[in-house]
């Protein structure tokens, strides 16, 4: 077993988009294996929360209310967060298997409307969001696993997608950075691994392999927005069969 511990060191995005549109949430989603209970679980988180997101329009400067103020000055990225605010998941587990990241556009006029809707403590007991809620795994494939996808999906429905991918861990597991790319924009992680298990399960003797981003998945057909389109970059819509996972 060891500690995972998955934070949040950047994020950039492109330098004409609308400040209107400079507002973001970020949904993660971790599989990893619970070798207590001998199965796949998923772990989900929230960042910044459910009731907040972070803001980068520089006439919000000053921040406040639902909103986490953190561009860099002028220029089009995340400027420093707190340890506090880093930190996305922390797992005991003994491998990690996929991670699936969606970043929004936040519609800000109608986010705590829908709160009310659907009921802020339904939803932070199902989902393991903000920093002052525990963690909830619900094992791959199950109903519960479904509801809280549901939900959140619900929540977001007004909200723009600005994309989604899933990253496959590698078998090497031990500290790392990770980068996420998307057209304009680039997601920066940190994997910080404790324990014993920094390697997931490889063949005797097969040498040790890193991530990546999974341009077979059926994530990959969420469009791009005008920047990334117009970007060089592009996401691979085939899709492929992928061999279960024992």
């Amino acid at each position: 077993m060891a500690l995972f511990k998955l934070l949040l060191k950047g994020f950039e995005f492109p330098a004409d988009l609308p400040a209107k549109n400079s507002n973001f949430r970020f949904v993660y989603q971790l599989r990893h294996f619970d070798a207590a209970n001998e199965t796949w679980v998923t772990t989900e988180s929230v960042s910044p929360g459910l009731s907040a997101y972070w803001e980068c329009d520089q006439s919000k400067a000053k921040g406040g209310g639902q909103a986490k103020y953190v561009r860099d000055a002028a220029n089009p990225r995340f400027g420093a967060l707190s340890p506090w605010d880093q930190v996305i998941v922390l797992v005991n587990s003994s491998e990690l298997f996929q991670m699936r990241v969606v970043v929004y556009d936040v519609n800000r006029a109608d986010w705590v409307d829908r709160l009310r809707e659907i009921g802020e403590g339904l939803l932070g007991a199902l989902v393991g969001a903000a920093k002052n809620l525990p963690m909830f795994a619900a094992p791959v494939g199950t109903v519960l696993e479904k509801v809280k996808e549901a939900l959140v999906d619900r929540m977001a429905r007004k909200d723009t997608v600005l994309f989604s991918l899933i990253y496959e861990f590698g078998s090497d597991q031990s500290t790392q950075t990770i980068n996420l790319p998307h057209g304009g924009y680039t997601m920066r992680l940190e994997l910080v691994t404790s324990g014993q298990a920094a390697v997931a399960r490889v063949a005797a003797g097969a040498a040790l392999t890193k991530g990546r981003i999974d341009t077979s998945s059926a994530f990959a057909h969420v469009p791009a927005p005008p920047s990334a389109q117009r970007s060089t970059a592009r996401v691979s819509t085939k899709r492929a069969k992928k061999a279960s996972r024992k």
